[in-house]
Parts: C-alpha cells; structure tokens; sequence
C-alpha cells in the first residue's frame, strides 16, 4: 500500500511538473521579436537547437534545449558577465544570452 501511495504521488508531480513547463522552439521565440542570424554550434553545450541573432536591440544567442534540467547552466553562466556577454536568462527549455539588458526581459513575456 505504501508503495501505491508513493508511485501515485510520484505520478501527480510528474504530470504538474509538465503542465508548469513548456517545450519552446526558436519559432516561438521569433514571435517576441527575435530577428534569426547565423545558426550556432548549438551541438557543443548539449542544445537541439541554437541561434545568433538580435531581439528588442540585442545581440542575442538563443538556445533551445530538450528540457529545462537540460540547459548547460555552468557553461552560460561562466559567459555572463564578461566582455562579450551582458546578460543570461532562461524560460523552460531556453537559454539567451545577451550583449544588452533588453532581451531577457522580453523573454520573461515568450507564452
């Protein structure tokens, strides 16, 4: 019986777990304004998808991971802040990294 109970609860958080994330592509992210310049070496940090480009006046890098537990959070964070890179963000599956402050805010708005 316990281990009824623990499998079930486990299932319920699994199923809100997923209903409070959502899986993102690059189309998604084009809909906020991001203008798509050159496809990145996305591969190398473990992403399915990743693109340079601009969004609300930004540079921006733009990466689309299979999930949120998926995102290479060391590697960007070892990034931001330096000389290039301003500013770092995600939303679910995307991580953004910036050489402005403008373009994560407007991801905090992608649905």
């Amino acid at each position: 019986m316990k281990k009824l109970i623990i499998l079930s609860f486990s299932m319920f958080l699994a199923i809100i777990t997923s209903a409070l994330s959502k899986d993102f592509k690059i189309n998604d992210v084009e809909k906020i304004g991001f203008q798509k310049g050159d496809q990145q070496f996305y591969q190398m940090i473990g992403a399915i998808d990743g693109w340079g480009g601009t969004l609300d006046g930004d540079t921006v890098e733009v990466y689309i991971f299979e999930s949120k537990k998926k995102i290479n959070d060391a590697f960007f964070k070892s990034q931001v802040p330096g000389d290039t890179w301003k500013d770092y963000c995600t939303k679910d599956n995307v991580a953004l990294i910036s050489k402005g402050k403008n373009a994560c805010k407007l991801l905090k708005k992608l649905k």
